[in-house]
């Protein structure tokens, strides 16, 4: 006992020191380096407590509407991922489970090639700025197909999740058609825009937009990180979770609900960014057990961290240009969760 209470506090040790390095790394490193002395005195200026000599205008622009918002974003996004992709795979007893699963993936994509698509024609009709029309339209796809995956799947209250699954593989088969057909039909400037957007992007961040983001995320997190303790015994089995008080139907909904709200504005805003979701959660729960209580939290600071990274890396390998975040966590979380399977197989497929 004393061994694990160890081992979970050094993990969380790290977690927190690594969260801090990479958004120190990702401040001070870009096309614009900023020293971390110049980052300090700038962010000290502009929040008032600090009095000092004229600094550079540039440097901080880039730090305050560019640098700051997207590292803010990158964090609230990774956790977000890997806390609902931890939820889920409890939720399917599956840990192979992932946000795409319950449609919101696909949903939030769709809502987003028709803001692409259509932009000329409602910006016609709409003052609201080009990429926060594409993000609401995400959003707004996103819950829709996740409302509706969840109301097929629930009979007389009671949402069954071997039909979300179902129905989750159903709507993401017919909502990649209706992307392929859009894709079809766009010019190749709509189709370049789309396929950048479907790699995932944080460089559209902005303080409107964080947040938005910010109030979503941290409120499902709240709710999320209070199903930790109905979840373990979600885990035993529906019955054995019923027999212990735990309301599994109110847990469905929870984490259904939630998961697909905090999702779909992560989507909308960043685009769709895999593997976090999906791989985080592994990782965790080898270090420190399939205790939810623990998951939760710690796939958070690690999801957090992760794609924070990513980010940099995307930012700075090909400078001036601008890899998609998408790819970086394709290229790393592949490789990682292909080890996972190989070294978990018995278990992940008992």
């Amino acid at each position: 006992m004393t061994d694990k209470k160890t081992k979970k506090r050094t993990l969380l040790i790290f977690l927190l020191i690594l969260l801090v390095c990479s958004c120190i790394i990702n401040l001070t490193n870009g096309s614009v380096n900023i020293s971390i002395s110049e980052a300090f005195q700038i962010i000290g200026q502009k929040i008032g407590n600090l009095d000092s000599a004229e600094l550079d205008g540039a440097k901080t622009t880039v730090l305050f509407s560019i640098r700051i918002p997207r590292i803010l974003l990158g964090l609230i996004v990774g956790g977000t991922l890997a806390v609902c992709g931890a939820c889920l795979q409890g939720l399917f007893r599956n840990p192979l489970a992932d946000p795409g699963l319950i449609g919101v993936s696909a949903g939030a994509s769709l809502g987003a090639i028709i803001g692409i698509y259509f932009n000329t024609f409602f910006s016609k009709i709409n003052t609201i700025q080009s990429s926060f029309l594409i993000s609401i339209l995400a959003f707004v796809f996103g819950l829709i197909i996740s409302v509706l995956i969840f109301r097929i799947s629930t009979k007389n209250g009671k949402p069954s999740v071997a039909k979300m699954l179902l129905c989750g593989i159903a709507a993401n088969s017919l909502v990649g058609a209706i992307i392929g057909f859009f894709t079809y039909m766009s010019s190749d400037s709509k189709l370049r825009e789309i396929a950048m957007w479907g790699m995932g992007n944080l460089g559209e961040a902005t303080w409107e937009k964080l947040a938005i983001c910010f109030f979503v995320c941290v409120f499902s997190y709240f709710i999320l990180f209070k199903q930790g303790s109905p979840l373990n015994a979600f885990v035993l089995g529906e019955s054995e979770a019923l027999s212990l008080g735990v309301n599994t139907n109110i847990l469905k909904k929870n984490i259904v609900i939630f998961t697909a709200l905090a999702v779909a504005v992560c989507i909308s805003f960043a685009g769709p960014i895999g593997f976090i979701g999906l791989v985080i959660p592994h990782v965790i729960r080898m270090l420190i057990g399939p205790d939810n209580k623990m998951l939760i939290p710690f796939s958070f600071l690690l999801g957090a961290s992760l794609l924070t990274l990513a980010d940099l890396v995307s930012r700075t390998i090909a400078i001036p240009s601008e890899i998609p975040i998408g790819i970086i966590t394709s290229i790393v979380g592949a490789p990682i969760f292909l080890y996972l399977l190989v070294k978990e197989k018995e278990r992940i497929f008992q």
